[in-house]
This record gives structure tokens, sequence and C-alpha cells, in this order.
């Protein structure tokens, strides 16, 4: 199976990474690893991410097989090791944290970057050794166009999300790439954002649409697949949702831009779902049409 084609990239041993899991030496404090997920062919963005986290115990990059300069820029950084896999972004996460062996891990994707307040604040939480809880929520600051969003769904009660964890103690499901983790028990919340650099163009936009909408259309649980008509109305409620109820107009066109590209997304994923069924209805176990579903669990972070 693709999804368990593997590849470590080797490089220079250093006293900080001799054996696979060992972080370096640091003051006495509790130990942090980012497990940082990319897509493919990200190698520009993941520098910066990278950058932002160059004080961490460990870096664990989980690649799709880029093709960009990824390897030379993971390189750079002297506590990063690099594994190659095919596989959705939820469990190319638990692939990189069965990798790490620092006591907290910190999902990370190659467009996101973490702030100095945030550095400042895990450093402050890792000095005490004494966390109140396995789980943390961290919200994001949404960049798209190169501006900061602040409406649209990029609201900082929806743009908070658990990324931080205890070891051992969270897996994600692996049914599609934006997936919440399995976990019950109560988490606590960080003050501190990270930094979320979506996409800074239209054409960022439809190239990682194009990803995401054939892998959530080939990923899609069997049932009614929405019919064109259902589908404009779907995708006009889609944009409705984000450029009204979630006032993206105050984010002036940008913000406008961006609730139509959503509504795109979900007119792309439908047609894509209805071509597959009409393949598996003529082997005779398709999935049936004309159904509609609801804005999907991942709208706030394509």
């Amino acid at each position: 199976m693709e999804y368990q084609i593997t590849t470590h990239l080797s490089r220079p041993t250093t006293p900080s990474d001799s054996s696979p899991g060992t972080p370096h030496p640091g003051p006495p404090r509790e130990t942090i690893a980012f497990v940082v997920r990319t897509c493919n062919n990200n190698g520009p963005l993941l520098r910066r991410c990278l950058e932002s986290i160059a004080w961490a115990d460990e870096v664990i990059v989980v690649d799709m097989f880029s093709a960009d300069g990824t390897d030379a820029v993971c390189a750079a950084l002297p506590n990063c090791r690099v594994f190659r896999r095919h596989g959705t972004l939820s469990a190319n996460f638990n692939y990189g944290a069965a990798q790490a062996g620092s006591d907290w891990l910190f999902r990370l994707d190659s467009d996101e970057i973490v702030t100095p307040e945030l550095h400042e604040e895990l450093l402050a939480m890792l000095a005490r050794r004494d966390a109140d809880y396995n789980t943390y929520m961290v919200w994001n600051r949404v960049y798209r166009f190169g501006r900061l969003m602040r409406f649209g769904g990029c609201q900082r009660e929806l743009t908070c999300r658990r990324t931080l964890f205890r070891r051992g103690t969270v897996r994600f499901p692996d049914r599609s790439d934006h997936e919440e983790p399995e976990c019950a028990e109560p988490c606590g919340r960080l003050d501190a954002p990270y930094e979320h650099h979506n996409y800074r163009g239209a054409r960022e936009f439809l190239r990682k649409m194009e990803y995401y909408t054939t892998n959530d259309a080939r990923r899609r649980p069997p049932g009614p697949v929405p019919s064109r008509p259902r589908s404009l109305l779907r995708s006009a409620h889609r944009f409705w949702v984000f450029a009204i109820r979630l006032q993206a107009w105050r984010d002036g066109w940008p913000g406008l831009l961006d609730a139509a590209l959503r509504a795109v997304y979900c007119w792309v994923e439908d047609g894509k779902a209805r071509r597959r069924a009409r393949g598996s209805d003529r082997r005779g176990n398709g999935p049936r049409r004309g159904g509609a579903t609801g804005i999907s669990h991942h709208s706030f972070h394509v």
C-alpha cells in the first residue's frame, strides 16, 4: 500500500541526534518536538516554518516526496529529521509522532509559523514541568493574499485547534487530511497564536484545491452524491455562510474573494465525487446521486 512507503533522509550525525528520537541537550525542562506535515513541493513556505522552530528539541518533517529542494531546506536545521511518506496529513502526523522522543508534540503544517509570543509561552510551560492538561488548544492568525484575515471563519474562536499534546496521549483518525484528534479528555488553551499563511494568491489556492478535492472525493464515505442543481445550491450556501454569516465582507475584497473560492471548492469537490460515482455505478457498487451534504469540517483549514 502506498501509505506504507517511508524513507528516512539521512544526514551527518551530530551529538544532538546520535540516535533517532533523542532530543538535543538543553535546560532542565520538559522537551518538545514539532511534527511538520508537508504535502508536496512547499519548500519556500517550509523554510519560514522551520526557521520559527529552530529552537525546538526535535523537528520531524513528514514529506510527500517533494522535488523542490525541500531536502536542502530541512538539512539546514541541525535538529531536523525528514521522513518521506505517502498518506493523509492525519496519518503522517501519527507516523511522525511515533518517531519522536520528546515529552510534548506540536502539530504544525508547512505553511504555519510559530510566533515569538508562542515560543515564549511554550518555553514557560515546559519549564514548569507540571502542565494541567495533556492536550492544549492553540489559535492561529490566518493570512490570505498576504493579508491578516479577521472574519469569514478566521475569528479567533473558530481557528482554535488541538495542536499541543503530551506524547502518547493522542492519535488522529486516518479518514481525511483535516481531522481532529481522537481525544475525549479536557484540554487547556494557550494565549499566544501561531500564524497560518493559508495561500498568497488564487493560483496557490487552486493548487491546494486540486490536491484536496481529489483526495476528499476519493475518500468520501458511501452515500448520496449531490446532483448538479443541489451542488450549485450547496456552493451558493457556502458562499453565504462565509461571506455573510461569518462576515467575510468585513475583510474587504480579500474576504469576499476567499468566500467565492470556497464556493468553487465545494463545486469542484462535488463534481469529482459525481465522476467517481458514475465510474462506480458502471461497476454496480457506487454511491447514490442526488443527495446533499453540509459544509465539511475542514472548511476553515483549506
